[in-house]
């Protein structure tokens, strides 16, 4: 498994009605990291990855009923995140939801920059290479080199404009009268307007 461009091994052993779980990657230096168990009924945050001689290592010894009452028993994948950059971006992506968040754990080392009402996310681009974000692939714009994604404040991707409105002015475009948001992005509020 890949995240942050290197490769990442992990482990579950179970002794007795202990599992012993073990996760670890070359250190990529630019920031901090924390690790969930994913299961079938969920994700459980495991810990931040510490540095040991150029490599990132978490163990944790849990009690197997805690992991099934987490939903994460047994464990079926781990994921690792940039919880903290070193550069000072705000690295931190609130995803909407698993599709993104499982996409985002393989992500090569981006940058998170804050916006008026939301924030935009910027990652190399390789045209040879596979998308790195496949979910978002409609919802992005090449510049310079780099792909960026633009996000609302709750982590929801929007379409970039290239009339240059920012959020606000679309999102005051989107609203009735009565100040019901229509989320379709159609101009009319009820019922979604085909594309």
């Amino acid at each position: 498994m890949l995240f942050g461009g290197e490769k990442m091994e992990w482990s579950v052993t179970q002794q007795g009605l202990r599992a012993v779980i073990e996760v670890s990657c070359r250190d990529p230096g630019d920031g901090l990291y924390k690790a969930w168990a994913v299961g079938p009924g969920g994700r459980f945050l495991l810990g931040t990855l510490l540095p040991e001689g150029g490599t990132l290592c978490l163990r944790r010894t849990l009690s197997v009923d805690s992991l099934k009452g987490q939903g994460v028993w047994p464990v079926r994948a781990v994921e690792c995140r940039l919880s903290h950059s070193f550069s000072g971006s705000a690295s931190t992506v609130p995803w909407v939801d698993d599709v993104l968040r499982r996409s985002a754990c393989r992500l090569p080392r981006h940058t998170v920059r804050r916006s008026e009402g939301g924030f935009v996310l910027s990652l190399p681009f390789d045209p040879r290479a596979p998308f790195p974000l496949t979910p978002l692939f409609c919802l992005s714009r090449v510049e310079n080199g780099r792909l960026i994604f633009s996000f609302c404040e709750d982590g929801t991707p929007y379409i970039f404009r290239p009339d240059g409105k920012d959020r606000k002015e679309i999102d005051s475009q989107r609203r009735d009268p009565h100040g019901k948001s229509d989320h379709q992005g159609t101009g009319r509020t009820g019922r979604s307007a085909g594309l």
